[in-house]
């Protein structure tokens, strides 16, 4: 049986994102130029996809 590739999830993305919110870490405007600039065009994507276009590793609670 095959195992499934993990993909990129925005919700897990978000999830960690809005924690670093609440710590002071991020702010809304951070989170909202990260999606519109990267993370939108991840999500859904596997890890080889997201590798294969050369970008930089990424957290591993982030896919699914």
């Amino acid at each position: 049986m095959a195992t499934t590739e993990k993909r990129f999830s925005k919700e897990k993305w978000l999830e960690s994102a809005n924690a670093q919110k609440e710590g002071g870490y991020l702010s809304q405007r951070e989170i909202d130029d990260a999606c519109e600039l990267w993370v939108n065009a991840l999500d859904g994507k596997t890890q080889s996809e997201i590798e294969a276009s050369n970008k930089q590793s990424l957290k591993e609670e982030w896919f699914v």
